[in-house]
């Protein structure tokens, strides 16, 4: 009897200790977009730009990295929040092939497909062009200059860019693991560009 007490005492304990920790370990994401040197806030979820570079800085904590899904139409943006992601569990099939440090400053537009935006300290590439690891995570910055559309394979300069932008990011457990295991968090943005 004494020894279940005991074992109960130390089960309590445990769970007590380890459950602010677990609490700490969320996931958090903020995405910023920057132009000319001048971050752009939002307005309900809602970038307004001008029609020139711009950059986006994104600080991840407890995570891996993000995908993030860029299209000119909403599929993924347009998901209810308790609506699943489809295929999820193989999100990691779904990521582009992308130059290493974003050399050519691009933003992938897709329907379907993500960018993994993410940093592992046992590689020495990443898909930003600058990237500071942090206690916990990192800080990327991406420069945008110009719009890859892969469905036509055309890639077009901001100033040339016609199409408002919807992004959907995820953050997801397991990066490497097969099947992904669960969603962490989700964000939704627009980008709108003024005449």
């Amino acid at each position: 009897m004494r020894s279940y007490f005991f074992s109960f005492l130390v089960l309590s304990a445990a769970l007590f200790i380890a459950a602010p920790s677990a609490v700490a370990q969320k996931a958090r994401v903020r995405l910023a977009i920057f132009q000319d040197g001048v971050e752009v806030i939002p307005k309900k979820g809602v970038f307004t730009l001008e029609k020139t570079p711009f950059s986006i800085r994104l600080r991840v904590k407890n995570a891996d990295g993000v995908y993030l899904n860029t299209s000119t139409v909403p599929s993924y943006y347009s998901l209810g929040k308790s609506q699943a992601v489809p295929e999820l569990e193989f999100i990691q099939f779904q990521t582009y092939a992308e130059y290493e440090f974003n050399e050519k400053k691009l933003l992938y537009i897709d329907s379907e497909g993500f960018s993994f935006l993410g940093y592992d300290p046992g590689v020495k590439t990443h898909r930003f062009n600058v990237l500071t690891p942090t206690k916990k995570g990192f800080e990327g910055y991406r420069v945008v200059q110009r719009l890859h559309f892969l469905d036509s394979d055309k890639i077009v300069e901001i100033a040339d860019v016609n199409q408002d932008l919807y992004l959907f990011l995820i953050a997801t457990t397991g990066y490497a693991a097969v099947p992904a295991n669960e969603e962490l968090l989700r964000r939704k943005y627009q980008i709108v560009w003024k005449d």
